[in-house]
């Protein structure tokens, strides 16, 4: 079984566990490419992979900007959430 190690899940269906299941999907998809020697096509999605890690792991240093952000909408009433394509399940 693939561990997506996406923390507790508090909701019955979270953002949070879709894009971990959604990453997980992906990466066995990579090396699925790999095994069966189209390494062409997963050798580009590797890296495009790579440099979204990145780009998520530069975001981390903005946390202090993000609490702040997280106090001043933390009594909010209601709250609207875009998705298209791909992301759509993300937003619901």
């Amino acid at each position: 079984m693939i561990e997506p190690c996406a923390g507790a899940q508090i909701g019955v269906a979270s953002a949070k566990a879709f894009t971990g299941q959604l990453t997980a999907l992906y990466l066995f998809a990579l090396y699925m490419s790999q095994v069966h020697g189209t390494t062409y096509r997963g050798a580009r999605l590797y890296q495009r992979a790579y440099v979204c890690a990145r780009q998520l792991e530069s975001l981390l240093t903005y946390e202090e900007d993000f609490e702040e952000l997280a106090k001043e909408y933390l009594r909010s009433q209601d709250f609207l959430f875009l998705g298209r394509g791909i992301h759509f399940p993300v937003a619901l």
